[in-house]
């Protein structure tokens, strides 16, 4: 193959050598004052802060979860059964979306103020507040799809729909003036006393709720827990909770004098980070050394089979090398697609090439309209860099993930392309000539690196995705049997599953390489169960941190005591325990386990929570539970229907879950 030789003096649009710069001179100037001017006029413009950001999502986002809110409180007050419920689901999914964003701002502004701002450490404070509102708002939204609109819903709703509403509303009130102060960073003395005057009025609101529960559980006779009014008790202690963790908050919520970052401790835990290593790490940082020494030294020696085997006159240049002598492109696009994993060096791969194939196009297509050798092109060029450059990096820093690393790329070349040397011919030979070398480096440093990957490689990626899965699942039914049995508490439970919804996280991380892959001799990798099993298991630790914080350190009398919890106990450490050997079997595609599985009795667990509410019922007084210091007084039974709610939604999800993961597992 004869490529062209970019160096062949016929393809330059120049004469002879010159010692003459002035216009490269003349043109170097200008655009020196140019970007001058433009700097200074940048300077004009108000700046966009990422704590200014992270304020003005914040507003929206709490304004909108106050709607949402109210409307679940309108939707379960009514007394028909719509489709609204569903609509608020799928509202909240995306309020927390935002919410992350707005958080990742408010983290992000720390650089602004090097830790000492105090709308920063306000506004931050006030992200976590929101994200606890809806933490326990959003279990409440299964609760209330699952509602029929009997006449003891009618009938308890009518007592508490005011009551509850006007709780609801002082706590919204609350938060409301909590971003109003955290805006500027400070509260004058209007706004305490404003905020003191609500918290004072709060404790008598939710003490008319308790009084009024107790009116409505009169008409239905001697029972003190009715099994229609479940959820009614629930939404009651819901909101309550909610009332009470605001003022909570809202007491802690104002800091004297200055907020200093430990910047020194701060340096300090990111040396100790750096200075720790494993084996894994070590084994990857070696491989990845000897496959840029390999790119690099290809590129050092070159491929030039050509050079023997064509003949030429005297004068003439030779055919060009397939790969160039003394190239850096095969290192550099080794350190550019730099990957742990083979299917990660792939996917980067083509993720590269494609938005550098869609960049080039880009950059040529500003080229050839604007590089031409004119006043008019040459002012035209400066107009359009401002503006691609302009309206590419907005769509990498304010555009999702998808188009993130397009964006970036589309600035960069296309820029590049349009401050290229003006010309009245749009290409030459060794343009092309030059492309293609490009080319051929990326293809060979992929392959160089893929067998690196294959060859000596760490585990693939799907293995250990599924490896953290199945620690994290057997590590929280192991917590989960542990807080049932009182092994640990509160505060134990919930370092516990910290941990395991790390592992979650670490886990559903390894899905898009996981993905990527090739799957010579591997099994298919079914990304859509993996999330489905992650996305439950997640949920199922949310719920067990709710039924702790619920029961507090009244789970003795509360749960405990209840003749029946022993079959309740039984009955959920079986549920849980098949629910973690069917998924993880279907994850595995372990089908000769899973058939013997599958096989087994599917038993109700309807009758249990039924027996665990007459429990209740047969007690004739009320369990010696105590109001912490400072806590509103919320009814036992209150807690109990809660507890009840909550056990029988989490095995209602393990069940889904046994059902989801047979009826996906040979999903693609």
């Amino acid at each position: 193959m004869d490529l062209v030789n970019p160096s062949v003096n016929g393809e330059n649009l120049s004469g002879n050598f010159k010692l003459n710069y002035l216009g490269t001179a003349e043109n170097a100037f200008i655009l020196y004052l140019i970007g001058a001017a433009l700097a200074f006029i940048i300077f004009l413009i108000p700046p966009i802060t990422s704590l200014y950001r992270s304020q003005n999502r914040v507003v929206v986002i709490m304004k909108e979860m106050s709607d949402l809110i109210k409307r679940v409180h309108h939707y379960y007050s009514g007394n028909t059964q719509t489709l609204e419920c569903n609509y608020i689901k799928e509202d909240f999914k995306i309020l927390r979306a935002r919410l992350a964003e707005a958080e990742n701002y408010g983290v992000s502004s720390w650089y602004e103020s090097c830790g000492r701002s105090k709308k920063r450490y306000m506004m931050l404070k006030l992200v976590h507040l929101i994200k606890d509102l809806m933490e326990y708002a959003e279990p409440l939204l299964e609760v209330i799809s699952k509602e029929d609109f009997k006449e003891s819903h009618t009938i308890m709703m009518r007592y508490v729909r005011s009551p509850l509403g006007k709780v609801l509303n002082c706590t919204m009130d609350i938060v409301q003036k909590l971003i109003a102060a955290a805006e500027d960073g400070d509260i004058d003395q209007d706004e305490r006393n404003h905020l003191e005057e609500d918290i004072s009025r709060m404790p008598a609101l939710v003490e008319h709720v308790q009084n009024k529960v107790v009116e409505a559980t009169r008409e239905f006779g001697s029972k003190r827990i009715q099994d229609e009014v479940l959820g009614e008790h629930y939404m009651v202690l819901t909101i309550c909770r909610m009332a009470q963790l605001t003022m909570d908050e809202a007491k802690e919520f104002f800091v004297e004098g200055s907020v200093d970052d430990d910047i020194a401790s701060a340096f300090r835990n990111s040396i100790k980070g750096l200075c720790h290593f494993n084996q894994g790490d070590l084994k990857w940082a070696l491989r990845s050394s000897v496959c840029l020494l390999v790119n690099f030294m290809i590129g050092f020696i070159g491929w030039c089979a050509a050079e023997n085997l064509v003949q030429v006159a005297a004068g003439e240049e030779k055919p060009v090398c397939f790969i160039r002598r003394y190239t850096a492109g095969l290192a550099n696009i080794n350190v550019v697609l730099l990957s742990r994993y083979g299917g990660g060096t792939l996917k980067a791969a083509l993720d590269r090439v494609s938005a550098v194939v869609l960049a080039s196009v880009v950059g040529q297509v500003g080229y050839v309209a604007f590089g031409w050798c004119t006043d008019t092109s040459r002012i035209l060029t400066l107009i359009s860099v401002f503006l691609v450059s302009w309206i590419f990096m907005y769509l990498n820093f304010d555009g999702d993930s998808n188009t993130a690393s397009i964006a970036q790329r589309l600035a960069a070349i296309t820029v590049s392309s349009l401050m290229a040397d003006c010309s009245d011919k749009s290409s030459t030979a060794s343009t092309y000539s030059g492309k293609y070398h490009d080319l051929s480096e990326i293809i060979i440093g992929v392959i160089v690196m893929n067998l690196f990957d294959m060859i000596v490689g760490d585990e693939s990626a799907q293995i250990q995705a599924s490896e953290r899965l199945t620690e994290a699942v057997k590590g929280y039914e192991k917590t989960f049997q542990r807080y049932i049995n009182n092994d640990i508490d509160h505060e134990g439970l919930a370092g516990e599953v910290s941990i395991i919804d790390g592992q979650l996280n670490e886990a559903r991380q390894f899905v898009g390489t996981a993905v990527m892959e090739p799957r010579f001799w591997r099994p298919n990798f079914n990304s859509i169960l993996f999330e489905d099993v992650v996305a439950t298991y997640k949920i199922l630790c949310t719920q067990i941190l709710k039924v702790s914080k619920v029961l507090e350190d009244d789970k003795q009398f509360l749960l405990d005591s209840l003749p029946s919890f022993s079959q309740l106990r039984e009955q959920m450490f079986l549920c849980l325990n098949e629910t973690s050997n069917i998924s993880l079997a279907c994850v595995a595609h372990d089908e000769q386990g899973l058939a013997s599985m599958v096989n087994k009795k599917v038993k109700s667990d309807s009758r249990i929570i039924d027996m665990l509410v007459a429990d209740m019922n047969s007690q004739t007084q009320p369990p010696p539970v105590k109001d912490r210091d400072g806590e509103m007084h919320v009814l036992p039974d209150s807690r109990r229907c809660a507890t009840a709610t909550m056990i029988q939604s989490m095995m209602n999800g393990m069940r889904n879950l046994q059902l989801k993961s047979v009826s996906e597992k040979n999903m693609l």
